[in-house]
């Protein structure tokens, strides 16, 4: 995990500012808003992280355990269309491991069986391991 983390971190020094755009920096299922009917996003919450970023950022929370990307290859798609900017799958498996090494560190002292973020360790660890194989 201190690999990933200090890969992430140096990959962060080097981002040019071309590449970074204001981000909602924790977008996710758990802050869109989607229609039933349409699938199609109605609205999007929970702006408090906004930030100057690299446009990366916003994809980390649309990859998940399994080994297929559906969620993140949709939006990718839809944003490369409409930004006309490439998102780097690479990048973003960076991002997430970082991210699921992180939430790992921070659910120090709560039990193993209880939810935190949403996730208890087991789910926690499954999660970390399959993200930091992605990007071994």
């Amino acid at each position: 995990m201190d690999r990933i983390i200090a890969r992430f971190e140096d990959s962060q020094d080097v981002v040019p500012d071309a590449e970074r755009v204001v981000e909602h920096s924790d977008l996710g299922v758990h802050n869109i808003l989607i229609d039933r009917d349409t699938l199609a996003v109605r609205g999007i919450f929970d702006w408090e992280g906004t930030c100057w970023a690299d446009r990366h950022v916003d994809f980390r929370h649309l990859v998940f355990d399994g080994d297929e990307h559906h969620l993140f290859d949709a939006a990718r798609g839809a944003y490369e269309a409409r930004a006309g900017a490439h998102i780097s799958r690479a990048r973003v498996l960076l991002q997430n491991a970082a991210m699921a090494a992180t939430y790992l560190g921070f659910r120090y002292g709560v039990a193993p069986e209880e939810k935190w973020c949403s996730r208890t360790l087991d789910e926690d660890l499954r999660w970390t391991r399959a993200a930091i194989a992605r990007v071994s």
